[in-house]
């Protein structure tokens, strides 16, 4: 299992829940971390837990879903890092309503977020990684990239197509040692994402972010040959 102190690492989503876990996860295994999010002042102060932690972490402000902040933020956060060893797709949203109900502006906020940014994200590394010849991109996709649900028809059209994608990334890089996984989790304790949806788990018994932020450290640990092409992560108990 590889040392991952000095690896540079990319996180968007990083100024709260699974992305603020795996930035203070990898903060410990003395990573140099780029955090990217919307929210600036919370964003500096995730930097500010990660540096105290003895890690090298600066706060790049991006709404992922805009091209133009991609372009800025990603080559900045690169030229900082010195270049990018894994990139964390991680930023994402849901809203769930019955289809008939689903407002045209949170199925396009879905659509923009969960699927348009990864793609922005890994398109803004890929050149560094591909000079580089080695690489490392993590999507946070989800259970419902896999099945559908109830009222889940903008937040499972949003992470089908990220799976899709994912594995379509996966077979285009892997000639460029660049290889790509994806992270599939069931119902993560994150209460953004709990209004709407009906769930029999008791919040304890749900996957939590630190979990997450396991799993990605168990991906970043593989040896440069092999690559985990998708992992799903289930609770254990279902009330």
């Amino acid at each position: 299992m590889g040392d991952l102190a000095g690896k540079r690492v990319i996180i968007t989503g990083a100024s709260k829940g699974i992305g603020r876990a795996i930035a203070e996860r990898l903060a410990v295994e003395q990573c140099a971390l780029a955090l990217m999010a919307r929210s600036g002042d919370l964003l500096v102060q995730r930097a500010a837990a990660c540096e105290r932690k003895g890690a090298k972490a600066r706060a790049f402000v991006c709404d992922v879903g805009d091209a133009g902040q991609v372009a800025g933020q990603f080559q900045a956060a690169i030229d900082w890092l010195g270049g990018v060893d894994c990139l964390v797709n991680n930023a994402g949203l849901g809203y769930f309503a019955r289809f008939d109900e689903l407002a045209l502006s949170h199925f396009d906020e879905m659509l923009s977020t969960n699927l348009r940014g990864p793609f922005l994200c890994a398109q803004a590394v890929v050149p560094a990684m591909k000079q580089a010849g080695d690489g490392l991109i993590i999507n946070l996709a989800s259970i419902a990239g896999k099945y559908a649900s109830e009222r889940g028809a903008g937040y499972c059209a949003s992470k089908f197509g990220l799976m899709g994608m994912s594995e379509c990334m996966g077979l285009d890089l892997r000639g460029l040692g660049i290889r790509v996984s994806a992270i599939c989790p069931g119902s993560v304790n994150a209460p953004d994402f709990r209004q709407g949806r009906a769930t029999r788990i008791k919040p304890e018994d749900m996957i939590q972010a630190e979990d997450i932020a396991e799993a990605v450290v168990y991906l970043m640990r593989q040896p440069s040959r092999i690559f985990i092409r998708e992992m799903e992560v289930r609770v254990t108990k279902v009330s």
